[in-house]
């Protein structure tokens, strides 16, 4: 099993948000995006679950055009409705999946499921959003910035799942504006700048990430930070 993105392509007029986009994830990794805002990684992942239809390419999950129910996709921006619970949430996402043990997962999320969603903070929030991914039992995860709003703890947690899933044969693609977050945790970290993967690392080469990010914004910021400070 293999997610193959080959050669995708998306724009809004003369604006190209994704151009000659391809990736190919091994199933069972955990697969890192890296970029400034507006690099492309958003528009990757939303052209990847159907969201966003590109104009050109295909993405393949095992060898087939890849279905919404080969996914789970866990937006930046999460969206729940009014007056649900988070026993609500679950339970809907947990419906295809009577496999998966609520009570049990919820002694590691430690969320009050009894009352509705709106009242919970945005870290309550993301945690519920990830077990509800975790609940639809699917073989591919999409997460966008799921580190944001965790606190210490569960960020540590996050850390420990994806790994543990990874081993079980899920395939992650995620994003993050911390590199940290991915070297801690991914199999290969690719970086994104003007809808184009332009770099891939491995594991055993995430230093020479670190250093050739850093390169890339001295050749974009020394210049003007000298300037603006006269």
């Amino acid at each position: 099993m293999s997610l193959e993105i080959q050669h995708l392509e998306i724009s809004y007029g003369k604006h190209r948000v994704l151009y000659d986009a391809s990736l190919f994830l091994p199933a069972g990794e955990i697969h890192g995006l890296v970029g400034v805002n507006g690099a492309g990684k958003t528009s990757l992942l939303n052209a990847i679950s159907g969201l966003k239809i590109a104009q050109q390419g295909v993405v393949l999950w095992k060898g087939k055009c890849i279905q919404g129910t080969d996914l789970a996709y866990m937006e930046s921006s999460l969206f729940f409705y009014p007056r649900m619970t988070g026993l609500d949430y679950m339970q809907l996402f947990a419906a295809s999946n009577p496999g998966f043990r609520l009570e049990d997962w919820n002694e590691l999320f430690h969320l009050p499921l009894h009352e509705y969603i709106e009242n919970y903070s945005s870290g309550m929030q993301k945690k519920l959003a990830l077990m509800g991914i975790i609940a639809l039992g699917r073989p591919l995860w999409l997460l966008d910035e799921p580190f944001n709003t965790l606190d210490l703890e569960a960020v540590e947690l996050l850390k420990k799942l994806l790994p543990s899933f990874s081993k079980k044969g899920t395939t992650v693609l995620l994003t993050s504006h911390i590199l940290e977050t991915l070297t801690e945790t991914c199999t290969k970290i690719h970086f994104m700048d003007q809808g184009s993967i332009r770099f891939s690392y491995p594991e055993n080469e995430f230093q020479l990430l670190q250093q050739e990010i850093a390169r890339h914004a001295s050749e974009k910021y020394d210049e003007k930070i000298n300037r603006a400070m006269g």
